[in-house]
């Protein structure tokens, strides 16, 4: 009778480290400072455009390789933000440049005038990231916006003409800290380009023809962010770069291995897993009807 005893009391504590391990004590804790990722749900974060996107059908992904193992196909279109974590080096560039010309599509929100808090975090600058995928803007020296007078107001683009990717958009948010646009003469020389935002006459977001490709090129971060996505008409602006650029088999894809994202062991997917929770609450009940006998 004791022994049995003793081996239903460790069929319970087996059960009990079991329950532990499905729901454990110490959940990862948040980054301090918000990254503009598909799975960070602060300010900076993109959470919400992958879900909503994915709301509405449209295909997305979180890319966390090197930009040289980006998918095949054509009519992809990759979100970037620069500068990141990881510099973006030379050979990623080329592999880039190749996949827009060959009929992909680029947006690139570059920390021109913004001063997001997550830029310390960064790795080199924006102007050597467009350098490297020769989208060198002329006319505008480079700016620090941390020493230009951002601060933590927003600022209001509005379109700069009429365009399909602009259409139904009266007014794009800005969240701060942000400072003016760089130079009201900004262009990207050697490249057809169009003015599409401008804020008070400067330029602040670009189109630009790439092969068979396209690029946009933003002198702010975050338009698509936690903080703006439901200001203005960012959402609308959101829709109209999907609609007119994403091919019918095409995916929103974001660079989170830019921002320190890998290919690996995910914490809340292993524990969110059903067939862990499946496995190890069999094991437990079958370990406590041995030990009841």
């Amino acid at each position: 009778m004791r022994e049995r005893l003793f081996a239903l009391l460790g069929g319970v504590v087996s059960l009990l480290l079991v329950l532990m391990i499905l729901t454990p004590l110490g959940q990862p804790r948040p980054p301090e400072t918000s990254l503009p990722t598909s799975v960070d749900r602060g300010d900076a974060g993109l959470l919400a455009l992958g879900r909503w996107l994915s709301g509405q059908g449209v295909s997305t992904a979180s890319h966390r390789a090197p930009l040289t193992e980006l998918p095949d196909g054509r009519g992809h279109l990759l979100v970037m933000s620069v500068p990141g974590k990881a510099e973006l080096g030379a050979e990623e560039a080329r592999a880039l440049r190749a996949w827009v010309e060959g009929g992909n599509h680029l947006a690139v929100f570059g920390a021109f005038a913004s001063a997001p808090h997550w830029r310390q975090l960064s790795a080199g600058n924006v102007e050597t990231a467009l350098q490297r995928l020769e989208l060198e803007l002329t006319n505008a020296p480079p700016l620090r916006p941390e020493e230009s007078g951002a601060d933590d107001s927003s600022l209001i683009l509005t379109p700069a003409r009429r365009h399909p990717l602009v259409a139904g958009v009266d007014r794009v948010h800005v969240p701060g800290p942000a400072a003016p646009p760089p130079s009201p003469n900004a262009a990207f020389g050697g490249h057809p380009s169009l003015a599409l935002l401008e804020q008070d006459g400067a330029p602040a977001l670009w189109w630009l023809a790439r092969g068979r490709g396209t690029v946009i090129v933003s002198a702010y971060t975050g338009l698509f962010s936690h903080g703006a996505l439901a200001e203005a008409d960012n959402a609308r602006f959101a829709a109209n770069l999907v609609n007119g650029l994403l091919s019918a088999k095409g995916r929103v894809i974001f660079d989170d291995y830019r921002f320190g994202l890998e290919q690996g062991y995910d914490p809340e997917a292993f524990y969110g897993d059903p067939r862990l929770h499946v496995t190890l609450l069999f094991i437990a009940a079958f370990w406590v009807l041995y030990a009841v006998g």
